[in-house]
Order: C-alpha cells, then sequence, then structure tokens
C-alpha cells in the first residue's frame, strides 16, 4: 500500500493532463513539473518509474501520459533520471511485465551505456515479447548509426 503522502503527490501528477497541457514554449506546464518534483521529494527519490507503471496497471493513467511523466521526470531531478534508468534497464532485463517493458522501450533515453549489453539484452527480449520486435529493432538500429565516442 502506498503511503498517503505518497498516494497524495501520485494523485496530484496524475490529475495533470500532460497530452492536453503545454506550457508557452511547447514543453511541459509548470504544474507538470511542480507535480512530478513534489512526487519525488515525498517519496525520497528521483525514481518514480514503479509508481508510474502501478497506475497505468491500475488503469489509473494511460501509457502516453506515464511516456510523458518518465520523460519529464528523467530532466527534473538532480541526476538526470539515472535511478530511474536503473529501474527501467532492470524491467528490460526481467522482460516479465508488458507494461513495464512497453515503458522502458519508449524512454527518452537509450537503454543500456554498453551498446553490446543493449543488443543482448533487447534481442533476448523479442524472444519472450515478440510484440516489441519492432521497436527492439528500432532501439538496436538507431544506435548502431550513433556515433561512438
Amino acid at each position: 500500500m502506498i503511503e498517503s503522502a505518497q498516494e497524495a503527490a501520485l494523485a496530484r501528477l496524475l490529475a495533470v493532463r500532460p497530452l492536453m497541457e503545454e506550457g508557452p514554449d511547447g514543453g511541459p506546464t509548470d504544474g507538470l513539473c511542480s507535480a512530478i518534483e513534489d512526487l519525488m521529494v515525498v517519496l525520497g527519490s528521483e525514481d518514480i518509474a514503479d509508481l508510474v507503471a502501478d497506475a497505468v496497471v491500475a488503469g489509473r493513467t494511460s501509457l502516453d501520459d506515464a511516456d510523458i511523466y518518465l520523460g519529464v521526470a528523467a530532466w527534473s531531478g538532480t541526476e538526470n533520471g539515472a535511478s530511474m534508468q536503473r529501474t527501467l534497464e532492470s524491467w528490460l532485463r526481467a522482460g516479465d511485465d508488458v507494461v513495464r517493458v512497453r515503458l522502458a522501450l519508449h524512454s527518452e533515453c537509450y537503454p543500456f551505456r554498453d551498446a553490446d549489453e543493449m543488443v543482448a539484452v533487447l534481442n533476448e527480449l523479442v524472444q519472450r515479447l515478440p510484440q516489441f520486435r519492432e521497436r527492439c529493432a528500432e532501439l538496436i538500429a538507431s544506435r548502431s548509426r550513433r556515433p561512438h565516442g
């Protein structure tokens, strides 16, 4: 059970409709950023991925909105999404939760710092969850086109 302060902060975030609201610069509204930052403070972590994924599973938010919440969260903290990225990568390694895999595959950051590890994990993932074959192939192809450095 989520603690009441965490639940209140999560409910505030889920009340923001990110696909319907844009700030004047075309980016997320201050309300979305503020709600994400409040959730991070209450949670005591910048990694909101599990709470957001659980909200999708419970039907409290959509996958599209969850993608936006996680994308904004990756850039809202002080660690540029490092702890959340570790969570997303662990979801891909496990490959046993369709919602979590879907969210991880649509993250704004490439999974895994090491390209060889990414290819190995995504190829294994496709064996378990073939519905993600196209997205995994896109990630692998686009990673191989990036300059090394």
